[in-house]
């Protein structure tokens, strides 16, 4: 019967995997070290390009934008939304959420806490099908008029950290800022925050839109400003609807809103993404990367695989003549490959354990790499998830079933005259060609995977020695949120900073302070639509986008940014005084290419409008990206604007962490209780937040590469050793007509190198007709130090595989050898 032969064939592998254990740890290992790494890949990539919310049928949210000429992905403003959630049939329901900044204190009269908070709209809940653990969802009352309705939901997070998971949770308080919200429920555990780009967003609570003008600057009415777009959309589709027929509805409501708003709505309509879609619409570059991990994960699988195959290899002699004789009784040969594939794949589910545990490890790894400053809680929350699971169940059944293929082929076809000679020792059996090229095969993809290594680790390299165009050594930098965290005024608060900068002026070291509203190169950053006096817009386009810094006076010599012409920012450009801007040579050269930019002016739109005069030209430096094209900057005077968050940039003479005490005493003499956020030194910034993607990339490649080698410094090292035992009687006949031990060892050696070389250069090969799509800029793909040196190291891998296999065999007695044949 077939179940009896299935469990002969099960006790049978079992019996042969215990007979030969030190074989058969070794193909474990392999496929171990393999399927970890390929499933550690699979998991990042999953999530970076296919992490939906985890929500009840996620794939029916989708998300809206607001299209026009310049981007198809610009957010929508709240006045647009009302009237798309009036308007639209397609969908169940509609809502908003808008992420930000706030102080929080959860226990009223404590230290507050920087962190993230959302402000959703009412219907937040019922698009996205969340179930409260605790409490309720925000009512339709709540979210009808502004500032009457101040509770708030809070994270699973948040409960456990705060309240220590108490269930009397609800109607405590919880303030925001200088406001007081009523805890009304607690959110599920599993919905850890909103996907933003590769990373996840971890919101500490959720409050009602009407509450905003509570939360914002008092200057901004966002609520009914319709060209303010600020607000992420998501609709869930009404059964049986497509994502074509609400594109459609979408459009014709744009066109609608555009005839009744030509003012702020010129040239603006909507559209829908899926969540894929829309990630990857906004990140396309996130696309390669994804892939960069996956085709690393791959290679290092294929090497473990290969590995595994020339391990299984060794095999044949030793069971060529049980096959034969199996064969000679009638068994088919499907039978006897069906043998070896039941071997190799209890071997791999093992090795699928341990790989998942691998991947397991890593994922955790990743999850505790700190995003950003630290001030905010954004991670990247990546899980060994089930659909990782199965990836990794079928990477270990088709690792087991590609590791025992070539050698079950050895054994089950073939002479039978030959295979039942083959327990004689005069057959020939050392040339295994079979192996030479499995062996060849693992040192290309161990190149390629070299290559990729060195690639990335030059990235890095370079992304360092990168000038960013801005002072980074002996800068020390700090928050302060007065209004959020002590209920200041606007006035009061510029009054704070006033008093702050001279008092950290006067501390013995400092060379100079300023403030400025974001660290550069910081994940938060600030944009101003602007129309620039003489420069033809676009067609289709009312305003131009353009990266802006609220900057206070002293910023540019603190922070070491010299200005090309005009000048800097001085203490009598507040408020009262006429509006100006100091701009960077990109946004001068783009915008006024040929003429002199002192003096021109520039209609600054939103809040804050009005006509701005350029007083100056600073360096361009680096902004958003350490890697960035020269990105037009625009700079605004602090004093002209209602912002009161802000960063403190203190340049000091000595390390400027010895300072910290210094400027916390400064601040504490002003306000005893105030608050101080997200403490750190330039250089620490610029390691952790400009250089993340470069180091964690190196760090993964780096990862791979030595598991590559480990498997190759194996792989070689098995398969010299096993040809020099088949052939010591090789050996012996050389050295007993006259070959030196010196002879012997070399001939060893160059037969590794016969087998790595041609390996190496096929992957090298390889590599460079590839390496272009895969390789992070900005490394030259085809850089010879980095194929030189990944040669280098695996001839390196090979002498060291050849050493004691060619010694041994430099030590065969050849009477010994001979009168053992």
């Amino acid at each position: 019967m077939l179940t009896d032969r299935i469990y002969e064939d099960l006790r049978s592998a079992i019996r042969l995997i215990a007979r030969n254990r030190t074989l058969s740890f070794a193909v474990f290992v392999s496929l171990a070290l393999g399927i970890g790494a390929s499933t550690s890949a699979f998991a990042v990539f999953n999530y970076l390009l296919f992490q939906r919310l985890p929500i009840p049928e996620t794939d029916r949210v989708v998300r809206i934008t607001s299209t026009n000429p310049a981007s198809p992905l610009d957010q929508v403003s709240y006045p647009d939304f009302d009237d798309l959630r009036k308007r639209a049939t397609v969908f169940d329901a509609v809502a908003t959420s808008e992420a930000d900044g706030f102080t929080v204190d959860a226990h009223g009269g404590g230290q507050p806490r920087m962190t993230i908070g959302m402000i959703t709209s009412g219907d937040f809940f019922k698009v996205m099908r969340l179930q409260p653990v605790l409490g309720r969802a925000f009512g339709p009352d709540e979210d009808a008029v502004p500032d009457r309705s101040a509770v708030a939901v809070i994270s699973s997070d948040l409960w456990q950290r705060e309240f220590e998971g108490k269930s009397d949770v609800l109607g405590k308080t919880l303030r925001v800022n200088s406001t007081e919200f009523t805890i009304v429920a607690v959110m599920p555990k599993d919905f850890r925050g909103m996907n933003l780009g590769g990373v996840t967003l971890r919101s500490d609570f959720y409050v009602p839109r009407m509450m905003m003008s509570a939360l914002s600057d008092p200057s901004v009415h966002p609520l009914t400003e319709r060209n303010n777009r600020n607000a992420d959309v998501y609709g869930r589709l009404k059964a049986g609807v497509s994502i074509e027929q609400a594109r459609i509805e979408l459009a014709s409501i744009g066109a609608q809103l555009e005839k009744e708003n030509p003012v702020t709505n010129r040239a603006e309509s909507m559209t829908a993404y899926t969540q894929l879609g829309f990630l990857r619409a906004q990140r396309p570059v996130m696309e390669v990367g994804a892939f960069v991990f996956l085709f690393i994960g791959c290679l290092v699988l294929a090497i473990g695989c290969v590995n595994a195959a020339t391990l299984m290899l060794s095999t044949v002699p030793v069971r060529a003549r049980e096959s034969a004789v199996r064969l000679a009784l009638g068994a088919p040969a499907t039978r006897l490959t069906t043998q070896f594939v039941i071997e190799s794949c209890i071997v791999s589910a093992c090795a699928t354990a341990a790989g998942l545990g691998i991947a397991r490890v890593f994922t955790q790894w990743l999850r505790a790499i700190q995003v950003g400053s630290g001030m905010f809680p954004i991670s990247i929350d990546v899980h060994v998830s089930g659909s990782v699971g199965l990836f990794a169940a079928g990477v270990g059944i088709g690792s087991g079933i590609i590791s025992a293929i070539v050698p079950a082929i050895r054994c089950s076809l073939g002479d039978l005259n030959q295979w039942m000679k083959s327990a004689d020792p005069r057959v020939q059996t050392a040339r295994m060609p079979f192996r030479r090229i499995l062996l060849g095969a693992q040192v290309a993809v161990a190149t390629m995977v070299l290559v990729l290594s060195g690639l990335e680790l030059q990235s890095l390299s370079l992304v360092q020695m990168t000038d960013p165009g801005f002072r980074v050594n002996k800068l020390l930098t700090m928050a302060f949120s007065p209004v959020q965290s002590r209920g200041m005024t606007v006035a009061q608060a510029q009054q704070f900073y006033h008093e702050l900068l001279e008092r950290v002026r006067s501390v013995p070291g400092v060379e100079s302070a300023a403030l400025g509203h974001h660290v550069p190169l910081g994940i938060a950053s600030h944009s101003s639509d602007v129309v620039i006096d003489g420069y033809a817009m676009p067609e289709g386009k009312r305003s131009l986008s353009v990266a802006t810094g609220l900057v206070g006076d002293g910023y540019f010599q603190t922070m070491g940014i010299p200005l090309i012409r005009g000048r800097a920012f001085e203490a009598h450009d507040n408020g009262a005084a006429p509006k100006v801007v100091i701009i960077n040579q990109a946004m001068a050269d783009k915008y006024w290419p040929g003429a002199d930019a002192i003096g021109k002016h520039i209609q600054v739109q939103g809040p804050n409008a009005g006509s701005a005069e350029v007083v100056g030209i600073a360096r361009t430096a680096k902004y958003r990206n350490i890697v960035e094209e020269p990105l037009p900057f625009m700079y605004t005077p602090l004093d002209q604007t209602g912002e009161t968050f802000m960063y403190l940039f203190v340049a000091t003479q000595r390390d400027p962490a010895s300072f910290v005490s210094a400027v916390r005493n400064a601040a504490r003499e002003i306000d005893p209780d105030h608050p101080i956020y997200d403490i750190h030194t330039m250089e620490d910034i610029v390691r952790r937040q400009a250089v993340f993607e470069f180091r964690m990339m190196a760090e993964v490649a780096s990862s791979a590469a030595a598991v590559s080698l480990l498997l190759a410094l194996f792989g070689l090292y098995a398969t010299i050793g096993y040809s020099v035992s088949q052939r010591r009687r090789e050996i012996g006949i050389r050295m007993a007509i006259g070959a030196t031990n010196r002879r012997i060892f070399r001939m060893v050696v160059l037969d590794g190198l016969k087998v790595s070389i041609p390996g190496i250069a096929i992957g090298a090969v390889a590599m460079m007709l590839g390496a272009s799509g895969v390789a992070q800029a900005p490394a030259n793909p085809r850089d010879p130090s980095v194929y030189v040196t990944a040669a280098a190291v695996l001839v390196g891998i090979t002498l060291v595989s050849s050493y004691y296999p060619a010694r041994r065999a430099a030590r065969i007695d050849p009477n010994e050898c001979l009168r053992s044949e």
